[in-house]
């Protein structure tokens, strides 16, 4: 039986491929994903948004970010999609326009890029 603070294997591999993490999101998926980060002492950046609104700077503590300006090295970069996967093509096209291939979604969906 999985826990809630569980990660999966294949998001472990992911994760250990890059020196820094971005959570996109700023909801409840994104918060369970922080939760699973701490639970496994895993560090990570902050938080990125498609658009964020003007006030919308922090979220747990951490920098939220628009999706298009991460200020870390692409390559470098891994993005966890906390975002229940509804539309999953908006979601990888809002990816696209950012020029992110670097990403997995560890909810509903396992894609390894």
């Amino acid at each position: 039986v999985r826990k809630m603070w569980d990660l999966t294997e294949n998001a472990k591999r992911f994760i250990s491929h890059y020196k820094h993490l971005v959570i996109m999101g700023t909801g409840n998926y994104a918060n369970l994903l922080t939760k699973q980060l701490e639970y496994y002492e895993i560090a990570f950046e902050g938080y990125a948004v498609t658009n964020p609104d003007k006030d919308e700077t922090c979220f747990n503590n951490k920098p939220v970010w628009r999706l298009k300006e991460i200020p870390f090295e692409k390559d470098d970069t891994g993005i966890l999609i906390g975002i229940l996967i509804v539309d999953k093509e908006d979601i990888i096209n809002s990816l696209k326009d950012a020029n992110i291939d670097n990403y997995y979604m560890p909810f509903k969906i396992n894609i390894f890029n």
